[in-house]
This record gives C-alpha cells, sequence and structure tokens, in this order.
C-alpha cells in the first residue's frame, strides 16, 4: 500500500516543525508524517474489517516509510495547460505543476495522459 496525504495536511505537518534546523525538519515531518498516515491507514482497515468480521485482526506492517516530496507544492504564476507541445522541436513537457490540479497526484496522472494522446496523435 501507499498512502498519501492532501496538500492541507501535508502544509500543517511542516509548519508544526517550524524553528527546527532542516535536516532536524526534515526527519521530523518524515517522522510525523509516517506515524499519521499509518494510523489512518490502519483506522480505514480496521472500518473495512468491522463490515466482515470483528474477529479480523490489525495486518502486520512490514515496512513504514515517512516522505516528504519536496516539490509537492509547486505556485504557478498562471495556470498553465494540461501539458506542452512544440511539435517543431517534437517535445511534449507534462507533469503535476500543469493543468487544474496543480501540485496532485491526478494533475500529473491527467497531464500525462493529455501528453501521451498528443504524442499519439501527431504520428497519425
Amino acid at each position: 500500500w501507499v498512502v498519501q496525504s492532501g496538500p492541507k495536511i501535508a502544509e500543517q505537518t511542516i509548519s508544526s516543525t517550524e524553528g527546527a534546523s532542516f535536516e532536524n525538519k526534515r526527519e521530523q515531518v518524515r517522522e510525523k508524517a509516517k506515524e499519521m498516515l499509518l494510523a489512518d491507514f490502519l483506522s480505514v482497515i480496521r472500518k473495512l474489517n468491522n463490515n466482515l468480521d470483528d474477529d479480523v485482526a490489525d495486518p502486520d506492517i512490514a515496512i513504514a516509510i515517512g516522505h516528504r516530496w519536496s516539490a509537492a507544492f509547486p505556485v504557478p504564476e498562471k495556470q498553465l495547460d494540461d501539458c506542452f507541445v512544440d511539435k517543431n522541436c517534437n517535445f511534449v513537457a507534462c507533469g503535476d505543476y500543469m493543468g487544474k490540479l496543480t501540485g496532485r497526484v491526478e494533475g500529473a496522472y491527467l497531464s500525462g495522459s493529455t501528453a501521451a494522446a498528443s504524442i499519439l496523435n501527431a504520428n497519425t
């Protein structure tokens, strides 16, 4: 499983470490993210299990790692299209920093899909 928080929770977690050095802040954010997301994950699993069987134990956690994607909060000066296409240079750029869902995995998916479609359409 991969569990992600949203921008609001990530920003709150980061701001809770104000005053710490960069290295300490990075480690604190990783640890807080791991603890929070693991607790939320287990809470959801317990709710799902209660719908099935009250005697189901929590799953064993083999590994849990907190990670902060440092580029997760892009702030574009203006809203970009879902992808950038330069037909003259045979170049396409895409990413979560483009389109309406800036900084979200959904935005990255939509941008990538749009870029792929433009490549496929260019070759037809």
